[in-house]
């Protein structure tokens, strides 16, 4: 079966047959040890989406301040992810050491940055042999080394990037991306920035970020603005709002833009000169669920962003 089938199938919901009628004629499974080379970096510096920097940028949500990450524009569906796994004594799955392994990345049809894990349990015929690539999971099926794959009640959030791409984690630090994929016979990385909700094992929900903007003027926003609205030195803050929490789990980062106006006499950051305060910092101000007082007038974009949030101080 091709990659691309492999994503049609898993999208439509079949993933039988997981092996191929044709017969291969040369193996894709690489012995225990190999060296696995790196995708040309040009390629993904290319269409990676980002920046080599991506700022950390301070938004608000339910009443609290947040901070979020902005990796571009991202589809509400989830492509597969076969992750490695063995049973423990106690008969629990857990993982091995064996890199992940997707099917497409920036620039393929089909990439998603969210990833919907299908596990594949190693049998006693396995020997710390490297599964690459969709196909050698193919070949690794055929002949015993894993069993079929179970799918997960699961997705990650994994958005693959150039190996000189750089996070903003806060207070001048910055991380380089901290895992690498299997992918057609070659090492990508991404960013983990680990679990996040699915809906019928391939769509992503969605929550909505609100865009601030006072009646005739610029969004709320130093990123959009190129101005220290609250003169901290930087240029991160923005009065944004989110409908969740993007720095938990049980949050959907795939987020849609709503542009909001609000009355021209709303105090936001550029009047309260502090980053964590403002008097609109929760969704339910602006909707509740029909537009609040507070709402001049508003636009539902088709906009849809992977907005991933920082849940750990300098990390991810």
């Amino acid at each position: 079966m091709t990659k691309l089938a492999y994503i049609v199938a898993f999208q439509v919901g079949c993933l039988d047959p997981l092996t191929s009628d044709v017969v291969e004629t040369s193996s894709e499974i690489l012995p225990p040890g190999t060296v696995v080379p790196a995708l040309d970096a040009p390629t993904l510096a290319e269409l990676d989406g980002v920046d080599e920097l991506v700022i950390l940028e301070r938004a608000f949500s339910e009443g609290g301040s947040v901070r979020v990450w902005d990796f571009g524009p991202a589809p509400s569906f989830a492509a597969p992810l076969f992750a490695l796994v063995e049973r423990d004594a106690q008969g629990e799955l857990t993982r091995i050491d064996h890199n992940t392994i997707v099917a497409v990345v920036p620039g393929d049809p089909g990439y998603s940055p969210f990833w919907a894990v299908l596990m594949l349990e190693i049998t006693d015929r396995y020997a710390g042999e490297i599964l690459p690539s969709f196909a050698a999971v193919d070949q690794a099926i055929s002949l015993g080394l894993v069993k079929p794959p179970v799918l997960q009640a699961l997705a990650v959030n994994c958005p693959v990037v150039a190996s000189d791409v750089r996070l903003d984690v806060g207070s001048g630090a910055t991380l380089p991306p901290n895992a690498t994929f299997y992918y057609e016979g070659h090492t990508v990385p991404y960013f983990d920035f680990g679990l996040m909700p699915l809906v019928d094992r391939s769509a992503v929900p969605e929550q909505r970020g609100y865009q601030l903007r006072r009646e005739g003027q610029e969004p709320l926003s130093e990123l959009v603005r190129n101005v220290d609205m609250t003169g901290d030195g930087d240029l991160n803050d923005t009065n944004d709002i989110y409908t969740q929490r993007p720095d938990v789990s049980t949050s959907s980062p795939l987020v849609r833009l709503v542009r909001v106006v609000v009355p021209e006499a709303t105090s936001s950051i550029d009047v309260t000169r502090d980053e964590t305060m403002a008097t609109l910092t929760s969704a339910t101000q602006l909707f509740a669920p029909a537009p609040q007082a507070t709402v001049v007038g508003y636009e539902v974009t088709d906009e849809l962003h992977n907005r991933p949030g920082q849940r750990q101080p300098g990390g991810l």
